[in-house]
């Protein structure tokens, strides 16, 4: 850079002009020649400014040769050249930014003018409100048609509050969206979507849960309250009738007892914790599963045909007495839903990937697929009449998933109407543990043979 552009342009005129009026003065034309030095210094500039045009012209082009006052300039411009080049790539790691933070909040995000033209928008607008590229530059409310939806919009346009609405997605209409508005300047609005289906489903959960609680607890006290009132009004009957009016009173009060013991353990599974897999003592999961088998047959009293494939060498890490409570509950589920003359079938083995599944399988009703996502819910019945009338909590699904949540491993249930269902409880690897087989299978598991794989296979 030249520290004063100016004493060069006087130089270099003076230069010119001179050499121009000594020409001048040599032939005896001093007007001519003063004039071919004028002129020479004004050629010399349109080069100087050519080139500088040329520079401007290419933004990546290296700065040409100059001189004086076009010299100064192509600095400034370069340096301010050099400048904007820092703000665009600043603004572009910026935008970057803004696009990768845009892109992981869960909630949709569009921006749009007061008109409702669709400015930009983020990934999840794309999943919860349908939109896509091709819809920039597009009114949003021409592509949202609900009602509500519109009226707000309109409604809320240049207001410093969020307006806050629920409409069903217009993807899917069980998913329900929050819709939040905030103003943002004078021209601009941006719109918020927020999945708050799962919100909806716990409060409806909660909802659920409390009345299906006192129902199940008011029925049992009704008939207690009942018989007591009987015995304690009733100064007629002997000691015989009254202590048939007592026997009575236990089946509802065995079965308030079992809903309070189920509620109590659900609640420590909650909010217990249990140590990690190397930490845990040892269970023999296959005699747990003989132990329940002989439970079950006894309740089954020979009305359902079991068939086992157990692999004893299959251990696991973990708390025996929560591992009990899946395996029982699986298979007494399977007993109270099967008919009479059907099949449970048990299968315990180890997986290509180092897991190990438990399965149950029965015979049994089937169940339809919209109430598969919701059976591991507390109190939640397919069929509540049925249900109630075999017995049970209506808590066995939810312990199993609490067990089973608690020690990293998954419930999987597949079923089909008329042929029956199957409930797995899938073990990860790092709690599974092959020893030595135990022993052999006892009461109607004795009709097992070692398979190759050390496990067992039913004989025929």
């Amino acid at each position: 850079m030249n520290p004063n552009p100016w004493v060069s342009e006087a130089k270099a005129l003076t230069t010119f002009v001179g050499i121009g009026t000594l020409l001048g003065l040599i032939t005896g034309h001093l007007g001519v020649g003063f004039g071919l030095g004028l002129a020479g210094f004004l050629v010399w500039h349109f080069l100087q400014l050519h080139r500088l045009e040329r520079w401007l012209r290419s933004p990546r082009s290296r700065p040409e040769p100059m001189y004086g006052l076009a010299e100064d300039l192509q600095f400034h411009m370069s340096r301010e050249r050099h400048l904007q080049r820092q703000k665009r790539a600043q603004l572009a790691k910026g935008l970057k930014q803004f696009r990768r933070t845009a892109g992981a909040i869960p909630d949709g995000m569009v921006l749009v003018t007061r008109s409702g033209e669709i400015l930009w928008f983020n990934p999840q607008a794309t999943e919860l409100l349908g939109l896509y590229p091709g819809d920039l530059g597009h009114h949003l409310n021409h592509l949202i048609r609900n009602p509500e939806f519109l009226r707000v919009f309109t409604q809320g346009r240049g207001r410093d509050n969020a307006n806050s609405i629920e409409i069903p997605s217009p993807l899917n209409e069980r998913v329900t969206l929050e819709i939040r508005l905030f103003a943002v300047g004078k021209d601009q609005q941006l719109l918020v979507a927020r999945d708050t289906s799962l919100v909806h489903r716990l409060q409806t959960m909660r909802k659920d849960f409390v009345a299906n609680v006192s129902h199940e607890l008011r029925t049992p006290l009704t008939v207690i309250i009942g018989y007591l009132e009987t015995i304690l009004d009733d100064e007629s009957l002997t000691l015989e009738e009254t202590r048939s009016l007592l026997e009575k009173l236990d089946r509802p009060a065995q079965r308030m007892r079992l809903l309070v013991e189920d509620l109590l353990l659900l609640s420590r599974l909650d909010t217990g914790t249990i140590p990690p897999a190397d930490e845990c003592p040892v269970v023999e999961f296959g005699a747990i599963v003989r132990a329940v088998g002989k439970d079950c047959e006894y309740i089954s009293a020979g009305e359902h045909h079991f068939e086992y494939e157990l692999a004893p060498q299959l251990k696991l890490s973990g708390i025996e007495q929560e591992i009990y409570s899946v395996a029982s509950n699986l298979m007494n589920n399977a007993i109270r839903y099967t008919p009479a003359g059907g099949e449970i079938r048990v299968r315990w083995r180890a997986l290509e990937d180092g897991s190990a599944r438990f399965e149950v399988t029965d015979t049994g009703p089937g169940i339809e697929e919209q109430h598969l996502q919701r059976l591991t819910e507390r109190f939640y019945r397919v069929d509540v009449g049925r249900s109630r009338q075999n017995g049970g909590t209506g808590l066995g699904l939810s312990i199993v998933k609490q067990v089973l949540r608690r020690h990293g491993a998954k419930l999987e249930v597949t079923s089909t109407l008329g042929e029956g269902s199957q409930f797995a409880a899938v073990f990860p690897a790092s709690r599974v543990l092959i020893g030595v087989e135990t022993g052999p299978m006892e009461g109607p598991v004795e009709n097992q043979v070692p398979s190759a794989a050390g496990g067992t296979t039913p004989t025929q």
